[in-house]
């Protein structure tokens, strides 16, 4: 904190003490318009909207032809969804400023909770044609709001986008640009957009952030992560682009440049329980099992409700072996969040590997029957049962799971199945099939059945329909 704002702190605390002493005995002293405009201001910080109105009322007796107030207590009426009152004094306003557009933008968003809708665009199209860029900007990006009001985020993304190329220093629409590209799915534009804007000023860290999250939705992870850098660089304190950094990272497995990340987002802020987790996921991509858990224990003494933390624990004993305490970590995991597949999947597992099939094939269902549109789970059960003898089994599963997910892999596994059962014809059949959809995949074949990748007939199909 500089000196300058040390000392207006002071000054603030002094006035805030004042008028609280004045208001509690019922009369308030003159105070010049901008001390006013500070008090307000520090109750809106607050979240003290009744005792800002407070202030605005004494702040109109003593200076009526003041149209910021009158500004500044439509828009807390309109914070106290009260838009009937907000309309009523946006009409006072601008009989003492009438070119002002901040009031006719109060008037619009007002109108538009009041179920007005026609006519607050009339109010927005009345200004456009005489607006400086600045102010055309502002109605833009009141437009678009009231697209985000009407859930039309199409249009709602066409309007922050002109607010933008209007005047690029907006940051009001800047900052909400990035909800409107979630909401319209225009990540393509959001990338053209923002490098406009970078291109204009290479020092708008939301820019280079937003920018960051365009990449990471078309999962160009790479430039993700390179433009969430930037994002912190500019602007050292910017937590979330720092995590959101290493989350592009960890995506492409680069997981020494993420834990320089998080060493870096450390020397700033606090580690919480979240930081914690996926640093040990950095430490358990690189195969350091040990200190992983070193972190995922930490993580869990700062939250012990999170149910990721207890399934990364898990997976560090499954990686060592120790089946038992895999299950009892993968149990508690499961216990916080039931309706996480992959849990199920991976207790499926534990207990298959301790020999308890009887809940071996209870997980197993359970992962399939709650990601049914996910072939992975799938493949899962129908591999167990195949490994336990239980083929004829298996394909029902697997017929069962064309009902709701097409895919290859399926095929080669009901291939598969098809041969231990000595059923040639069905399997060559759908290995045909199998083939020209996906002559790569043929691998799996011989995961699933690994004597098969001797088997001269099999061998023989396969090279025959590698052209097709």
């Amino acid at each position: 904190m500089n000196q300058d704002q040390y000392k207006h702190n002071n000054t603030l605390i002094g006035l805030i003490n004042e008028y609280e002493a004045m208001s509690q005995k019922g009369t308030v002293g003159f105070f010049e318009e901008t001390v006013f405009i500070d008090l307000i201001n520090h109750y809106v910080e607050a979240n003290l909207l009744p005792k800002a109105l407070e202030v605005i009322e004494h702040a109109l007796n003593q200076h009526k032809y003041t149209a910021e107030l009158y500004i500044r207590k439509a828009e807390i009426y309109l914070q106290l969804e009260k838009p009937a009152e907000a309309l009523k004094i946006t009409e006072e306003a601008i009989i003492y400023e009438p070119a002002e557009v901040q009031i006719f933008l109060l008037r619009a968003e007002a109108m538009v909770s009041l179920g007005l809708v026609d006519e607050a665009f009339n109010i927005l199209d009345g200004l456009k044609s005489e607006a400086s860029k600045p102010d055309l900007s502002s109605i833009y990006f009141c437009e678009a709001l009231i697209f985000e009001n009407l859930q039309d985020f199409q249009k709602m993304f066409k309007s922050l986008k002109q607010a933008i190329l209007t005047d690029n220093r907006n940051s009001l629409a800047l900052e909400r640009l990035w909800l409107g590209v979630e909401l319209s799915g225009k990540y393509e534009e959001s990338i053209e957009i923002h490098q406009y804007i970078i291109d204009n000023d290479p020092y708008s860290h939301i820019a280079w952030y937003n920018l960051g999250h365009a990449y990471q939705a078309l999962e160009r992870h790479s430039e993700a992560s390179d433009a969430f850098e930037y994002a912190f660089l500019i602007d050292e304190k910017f937590e979330l682009a720092y995590r959101s950094a290493t989350d592009s990272l960890i995506k492409i497995k680069r997981y020494e440049s993420a834990l320089s990340v998080f060493e870096d987002c450390l020397e700033h802020f606090d580690a919480d329980a979240d930081l914690l987790l996926k640093m040990g996921l950095c430490h358990q991509g690189l195969k350091n099992q040990k200190l992983a858990k070193t972190y995922y224990f930490e993580a869990l003494g700062l939250n012990k409700q999170e149910s990721r933390i207890y399934f990364r624990i898990g997976e560090c004993y499954a990686f060592e072996n120790n089946w038992p305490l895999a299950i009892g970590y993968y149990k508690k995991a499961y216990e916080l969040n039931p309706r996480r597949e992959e849990y199920m999947a991976a207790l499926a597992n534990a207990y298959y590997q301790t020999g308890i099939l009887d809940k071996a094939l209870i997980y197993y269902r359970k992962a399939s029957d709650t990601a049914p549109e996910t072939s992975k789970f799938w493949l899962l059960y129908a591999n167990f049962l195949m490994d336990i003898g239980n083929e004829k089994e298996a394909l029902e599963v697997l017929e069962e799971s064309e009902m709701y997910v097409v895919s290859t892999d399926i095929k080669y596994c009901k291939t598969s199945c098809y041969f231990l059962l000595n059923n040639k014809k069905k399997a060559f059949n759908l290995l045909r099939d199998a083939l020209i959809e996906d002559h790569a995949s043929h691998y799996l074949l011989f995961e699933w059945v690994p004597n098969l990748s001797e088997d001269i007939d099999v061998l023989s199909f396969i090279s025959a329909h590698k052209e097709v």
